[in-house]
């Protein structure tokens, strides 16, 4: 049998049919089998509202439930909406608040209903009306993502940074368009930002008064070093002007003994300029201002070898010089570097009748170029290589090899101002290795 549809209007008349069925009943007007007919409409009519009095019970609990639901949901969104962590506001384009929630309200210390139809701005300090104005416009003309900060009014006295965020959209509800705004706290933020701020203008001013001092500090460096460059040299000048007058007036009536002294006397002032020279050159490359280019080392280390060719000459020195990388460096201050190794290993290489002496380039996992300089020299007890690039600290005596105990730290200063590192490696009576690195240059001629 086909389902009557499930509308008021459907019920009605099945009713008024079942009625009339039944007041033709009563009045006997039929005969008994238009009776019993008649019985069976009724049945069928009953039976037929029944079944619709259950769908509409059905489909009632069912609208029950959806509304439940409903209502539920929305109590919960109410929930979220007015207990949320951030304050929110739905205003138009006149900065009349339209709705708010409970946080908002609480930050500002009113109650909800003070809020409602009033303008925002009236709860704002007048220096963010300005910054909040030009965000709402930007919101309403559809530009994405807007965000601010500006300065809120507390009830009663206050203020605290409340940072402000909308989306794009502008919704329209009748003939008003609004925009909901999101807002929290930053006071604390800002805060820290304001003392961020406040120690990078002491930082920068104690830069400032460090780079004087540095300044200063250099001026009377030069200062000093002209001083050592001029008086210091100038007795050292006249000592071994008047030794020369005394050995060539008296040296013939002199003992054997006073010769050997005037001699000591020449070669302790001879000692002495060197090691001027050598602190000048170690104050001149920690102030030096580098001037980086590309440098070949193979010509620069032919180069360094041909100022050693004199001393050398009468020398069996096997040199093994492997190709080597350009770097990026202070061509003057790498030749400098170059002259004290090469002059090491010449020298700690002096007792040996079959010396050798091997410069080249070692692989590395840093991004550098790692060179060394090898001899089979009188080496090093290893336990003390952090001692070799101090100023004035020697491993050897004077009687056994000569210096002044600056070179290598001269080095050590010049690879660092480059950013590189400089270390050893030594057996004694086994040779040395000395190592240094120069970083390579982000796209330079090092990192290609």
């Amino acid at each position: 049998m086909p389902r009557t549809p499930k509308t008021p209007a459907a019920a009605a008349g099945l009713r008024r049919r079942a009625e009339a069925c039944l007041r033709n009943q009563r009045k006997g007007q039929r005969s008994k089998a238009g009776e019993q007919k008649s019985e069976a409409n009724t049945a069928r009519v009953l039976h037929e509202l029944e079944v619709h009095r259950v769908e509409l019970e059905m489909q009632n609990a069912e609208l029950q439930k959806a509304r439940d639901d409903l209502e539920a949901a929305l109590e919960k969104y109410t929930d979220l909406y007015n207990f949320a962590p951030v304050g929110y506001f739905s205003i138009d384009e006149s900065d009349v608040i339209l709705e708010t929630n409970l946080t908002a309200a609480a930050l500002l210390g009113v109650e909800r209903s003070q809020l409602i139809n009033r303008r925002l701005l009236l709860f704002m300090a007048p220096t963010s009306r300005p910054i909040f104005l030009a965000f709402l416009k930007k919101v309403f003309t559809g530009s994405k993502d807007q965000a601010c900060e500006v300065l809120l009014l507390k009830k009663g006295g206050g203020t605290f940074w409340a940072g402000f965020q909308a989306r794009s959209a502008v919704c329209p509800r009748g003939m008003r368009k609004w925009c909901r705004v999101a807002f929290g706290e930053i006071t604390e933020r800002k805060r820290v930002e304001e003392q961020i701020r406040a120690l990078n203008a002491e930082l920068e001013q104690r830069v400032v008064e460090r780079t004087a001092q540095l300044q200063t500090a250099n001026e009377e460096l030069i200062g000093f070093n002209y001083s050592v460059s001029h008086d210091l040299r100038a007795p050292l000048r006249r000592v071994l002007g008047f030794v020369k007058i005394l050995q060539e007036d008296a040296g013939p009536s002199l003992s054997e003994e006073s010769l050997q002294h005037l001699t000591t006397i020449v070669q302790s002032a001879k000692r002495m300029g060197h090691l001027i020279d050598d602190l000048l050159a170690f104050s001149h490359a920690g102030r030096a201002e580098l001037q980086k280019t590309v440098v070949n080392l193979d010509e620069l280390v032919q180069e360094v070898l041909g100022d050693f060719q004199g001393e050398t000459k009468e020398r069996n020195i096997a040199w093994e010089i492997r190709p080597l990388p350009p770097v990026r460096a202070d061509r003057p201050l790498l030749r400098m570097v170059l002259v004290n190794l090469i002059s090491n290993a010449v020298k700690f290489t002096g007792a040996r009748t079959e010396a050798k002496i091997e410069i080249g380039s070692a692989p590395s996992d840093n991004d550098e170029t790692v060179l060394f300089i090898r001899d089979n020299g009188a080496g090093f007890d290893q336990k003390y290589a952090e001692k070799l690039f101090g100023v004035f600290q020697r491993l050897h005596s004077e009687a056994e090899f000569e210096g002044t105990g600056i070179g290598l730290a001269n080095v050590q200063r010049i690879i660092h101002r480059h950013g590189g590192r400089a270390w050893a490696e030594g057996v004694v009576d086994g040779g040395a290795t000395f190592y240094f690195s120069i970083p390579n240059q982000s796209g330079g001629i090092n990192g290609q």
